[in-house]
């Protein structure tokens, strides 16, 4: 019997994993044909290069909103042209179907001059009427390895009520209902505003005990593509004190620097960071189970391409994160965070208006 039910679970393993790759290969296909036709249409009708359209990126640019009780702000980088892992619309009704008070919400869209800009205009108008959805052409394209400056070019876009910033992607959605009043309920216990939001759960902590303390291991799995913190809240207090330690970097060194990153994986640094503040004595880590990311990925040739060092975009960025400079720096930033800490109150709010919400 334990061998049939082994049997059975590989060949349940190798049947998702064909399943997967033919999904995959519909999407890049589908990916590469709208690529095909909208590179000409732009030919045809905008010249090279959609930045030569300024009446558009001047219309995303210049939405503006009525002042609005926003709590919560999701921040992404997304790119359509050539990315067949592009899910935004699948997000974006996520979303609205999982949020208890739509104004808490916003969601900043940063995007390339050369992407189909027509199509980020239409989304607008189409979401726009129902939940605040700004979208801003980047002045340069950073490019994958170029994920964290995205944050950077946002980051100040956000609302001035703005509790949290969750890193997002567009491969993946919200699952909870009521997502927004779960994580302004962990807001209101800290006065300060210096707090880390998982939002999935693992079970890590089973295997490697206080990541905290074992601080090696942590990065150890964490480069080993085990559970890490994908799509992490960040309070605006540590963006804040984040951008105050940078000014304690050389220029030039600040420049590769989104407030709390210096390498593409911002998650990862979000959950090492978190860690980090724990080890200082401050543990303000919470997990709730919100997010999911895509159930198959599909890799993009930049993704897994190696260098001639053998290195992929992943290692490069890993070796970045824990290299001296880095660990030193972030060091920093998490003992400015422990001692600019306040006390907390001792229970999470049970109603939404206790959470904060309108």
């Amino acid at each position: 019997m334990k061998v049939i039910k082994s049997q059975l679970f590989l060949y349940g393993r190798a049947l998702r994993a064909v399943r997967n790759l033919l999904r995959s290969s519909v999407h890049m296909v589908t990916a590469e044909l709208h690529e095909a036709l909208v590179k000409g249409k732009i030919a045809r009708c905008y010249g090279p290069h959609l930045k030569e359209k300024p009446e558009i990126i001047q219309a995303l640019q210049s939405t503006s909103f009525a002042e609005e009780p926003v709590r919560i702000s999701f921040i992404a980088s997304v790119r359509s042209l050539g990315n067949p892992d592009h899910r935004l619309i699948r997000f974006l009704d996520s979303v609205l179907a999982h949020a208890a008070d739509i104004r808490q919400l916003e969601v900043l869209l940063g995007i390339d001059s050369d992407d189909d800009i027509d199509y980020y205009l239409s989304l607008q108008q189409r979401y726009g009427i129902k939940l605040r959805l700004r979208i801003f052409v980047a002045p340069v394209r950073y490019g994958y390895e170029g994920l964290h400056l995205y944050d950077k070019f946002l980051i100040p876009f956000m609302s001035k009520n703005s509790r949290m910033m969750c890193d997002c992607s567009d491969d993946v959605v919200v699952v909870l209902k009521g997502f927004d009043t779960e994580l302004l309920a962990i807001d209101a216990l800290y006065p300060d505003n210096l707090y880390f939001i998982h939002t999935h759960l693992n079970d890590r902590g089973c295997y490697i005990g206080d990541e905290s303390k074992e601080y090696l291991r942590l990065l150890f799995i964490i480069q080993s593509h085990h559970p890490y913190s994908f799509v992490p809240a960040i309070s605006k207090g540590v963006i804040d004190l984040a951008e105050q330690a940078l000014q304690t970097l050389p220029l030039e060194q600040r420049k590769n620097w989104s407030p709390v990153a210096n390498a593409w994986i911002t998650d990862c640094y979000a959950d090492v960071l978190s860690n980090l503040v724990k080890a200082e004595g401050l543990d303000r880590i919470h997990a709730i189970a919100s997010m999911q990311r895509s159930e198959y990925d599909i890799y993009l040739p930049y993704q897994v391409k190696r260098d001639a060092n053998k290195l992929s975009a992943s290692d490069r960025a890993f070796l970045t994160m824990v290299g001296t400079e880095t660990q030193e720096h972030l060091k920093l930033l998490a003992s400015l965070i422990a001692k600019s800490a306040k006390p907390a109150v001792n229970e999470i709010p049970q109603t939404r208006e206790q959470a904060g919400a309108a």
